[in-house]
């Protein structure tokens, strides 16, 4: 793909447009709309991003939103069996229906990636709708758990 696009790091901001376009995500899900709770999400992007543990990625294309991608960095009590303490937990990927299936998103699960790779996270993980599956599956995701989301994970090979 040519890069006829830009990307760049959400700021606490852009925390009313994010809380706009996770709500569109949500909705496009199936979710219905049973409370309002637009300025909690809101007030969750601007903290987050603002204490550094919410990154998310906007992809744009001529100025117009395209496709986003989240990772919220977790930490856990070190274990015996798994080397990491840190983990990221990947939120809020959405593209703009008309821009599917065009690789916007995998170029977002990618910096993804590197950014866990870089933090030296080792893991993440998500729920996936039907739809999202074989885009973490082609990133190499594997299934842990399917039902009505299915829970995926990465891990860095060592």
């Amino acid at each position: 793909m040519e890069q006829d696009y830009q990307v760049r790091i959400a700021e606490p901001q852009d925390a009313e447009f994010l809380a706009d376009i996770r709500i569109r995500q949500l909705l496009d899900e199936g979710s219905a709309m049973i409370y309002d709770v637009r300025e909690d999400i809101v007030d969750f992007y601007r903290r987050k991003i603002s204490d550094g543990t919410y990154m998310q990625y906007i992809l744009e294309k001529d100025g117009e939103f395209i496709s986003t991608a989240g990772i919220l960095f977790q930490e856990y009590p070190p274990s015996i069996s798994w080397r990491g303490a840190h983990r990221g937990y990947v939120a809020s990927v959405y593209t703009v229906p008309a821009y599917r299936k065009q690789g916007y998103a995998s170029i977002l699960i990618g910096m993804l990636i590197e950014e866990a790779r870089k933090r030296k996270l080792g893991n993440l993980w998500l729920t996936a709708s039907e739809e999202g599956r074989n885009l973490y599956r082609k990133a190499g995701f594997d299934d842990v758990r399917a039902g009505f989301d299915t829970y995926m994970e990465w891990y860095e090979d060592e």
